[in-house]
């Protein structure tokens, strides 16, 4: 979740933060819908080769409202049941490897879904913020300063903190910048090994501790803060035939920029990720929408790919695992291929004065 929500939600009076609670939740469930219909999935035949759909799947949800530094964070954990009812009713297990595949493109939907669900029960305006370099631009909602969202990130600080040492030593060591999949291995690592003992305290506790904080830093009310965020417009939200060819266009063109920029092939699940970063700042109509605009742009995405799957047997593949990549990174490799095969030339004697 953002961490302006998780602000408005911790500073607001109680008829907001019970609507941003509202939000969450709605957007949770819309999520975990897309989870249940397009994501769980088991397999059947031999050597389970062959995955097929489910009877619905089994969850449990547990909410949090706080980080290990006691900073608010309004969040939901999850955990999904291993075993799912196959056809004809058998019990076997999830095939976790789609689960996998498929998270980030889930948290990246959820993400989106609240912002549609808080953007149509409060005058909300939502924007980029710039995290300075190695970090994703934050997406989080106007009118609530840097400054105070600063304030109640101390673990995400923490962390970050820990991350700029750890790179500093990587280049010392190894004469070179991390890539980025050593960048977030590293940060998942230290996440886990710096983080403070976690410790339950009551909501109303919390509470009064956030508005104290709030109050201390800025000299303005904590009710007053969160006003602040509320000082946009109810707009018209979007339907998927609101947006024209040109729009979707150019969002088409971002995501295969920013898929093509981040790997040399790429999956649907990867085109699905960047097809909701690219579409984050609209606003639309419903969860149902939201799908419509989602399937929209990964289908004409696809489109404009170089398919890589005709030698694959397409019973066997999971779904979301379909392989892209591009003409012009294919082009590449075979320039980079064609150099390593290619005799050197022989040197012409040197004459020497």
């Amino acid at each position: 979740m953002p961490k302006s929500v998780s602000v408005l939600w911790g500073l607001a009076d109680d008829r907001t933060r019970a609507t941003v609670y509202a939000a969450h939740r709605a957007a949770l469930d819309d999520a975990l819908a897309f989870v249940e219909r397009s994501v769980i999935r088991t397999r059947v035949g031999e050597a389970g080769r062959r995955q097929v759909t489910t009877r619905g799947m089994i969850a449990a949800a547990f909410d949090h409202w706080d980080t290990r530094a006691a900073d608010p964070n309004l969040h939901t954990h999850v955990v999904v049941a291993n075993k799912v009812q196959g056809p004809g009713g058998v019990w076997r297990s999830v095939d976790g490897k789609t689960v996998h595949a498929a998270t980030i493109t889930v948290s990246e939907l959820y993400d989106t879904l609240l912002a549609d669900e808080l953007a149509r029960r409060l005058p909300v305006h939502w924007s980029h913020r710039d995290r300075g370099p190695r970090r994703n631009a934050a997406f989080e909602i106007d009118g609530i300063d840097d400054d105070v969202l600063a304030h109640f990130s101390a673990r995400s600080e923490q962390i970050h903190c820990a991350e700029q040492d750890w790179a500093a030593k990587f280049v010392a060591d190894h004469g070179r910048e991390p890539t980025r999949v050593e960048t977030t291995k590293a940060r998942q690592y230290l996440a886990r090994t710096i983080r403070p003992p976690k410790t339950v305290r009551p909501l109303v506790e919390l509470l009064t501790e956030w508005a104290n904080r709030a109050r201390a830093l800025t000299g303005v009310e904590p009710q007053d803060l969160a006003a602040r965020a509320l000082q946009g417009r109810y707009g018209r939200a979007l339907h998927v035939h609101d947006i024209g060819p040109e729009v979707r266009a150019a969002m088409v063109d971002q995501l295969l920029a920013e898929v093509s920029a981040k790997r040399s092939v790429w999956t649907t699940w990867n085109l699905a990720t960047e097809a909701l970063r690219a579409s984050k700042p609209l606003r639309m109509a419903s969860p149902a929408e939201r799908r419509a605009l989602l399937d929209a742009l990964v289908t004409e995405a696809a489109r404009d790919c170089v398919h890589l799957d005709e030698t694959r047997e397409p019973e066997t593949r999971r779904v979301g695992e379909n392989l892209y990549s591009s003409t012009e990174l294919l082009a590449a490799e075979r320039a980079l291929i064609d150099g390593a095969e290619t005799d050197a030339l022989p040197l012409s004697p040197r004459s020497c004065a």
